[in-house]
């Protein structure tokens, strides 16, 4: 009998010294990246949407986009980059641009960074830290 019981008790241990490992370890690696949201709204469409995703220098862009829009990343505390994202007003058929307004919108773990509402261009930008 005394065998199950160290058994047993040694069984509890190691779950708890795993249970304790693994959550440390989650909640550690959630506090070492940002949640970054890139969004762009207005009537319509958007001709194009260009943002920054992952702490990226290189800018990526969606054209002839249905609004709203809305892209969400996580980022890599330690980068320092700036964030930013681009709405463009719609052309129509004729390559006119149609001065819908469109709005941007940037935010940084839950907090806005930036927002803005043109005609033509709204352009919202967070520079790094």
């Amino acid at each position: 009998m005394r065998s199950i019981h160290v058994l047993g008790l040694v069984v509890t241990a190691f779950a708890a010294v795993g249970c304790a490992g693994g959550g440390s370890g989650n909640s550690e690696s959630s506090s070492d990246t940002l949640t970054v949201v890139y969004e762009a709204t207005g009537t319509g469409k958007a001709s194009s949407i260009t943002y920054n995703e992952s702490g990226s220098v290189v800018p990526k862009s969606v054209a002839n986009v249905q609004l709203p829009w809305k892209k969400e990343v996580k980022v890599d505390k330690d980068v320092r980059t700036s964030f930013s994202v681009t709405a463009e007003s719609a052309v129509d058929d004729e390559g006119n641009i149609t001065r819908q307004e469109v709005s941007c919108k940037l935010t940084v773990d839950g907090k806005a960074a930036a927002t803005k509402t043109d005609p033509i261009i709204a352009t919202c930008e967070r520079m790094p830290s």
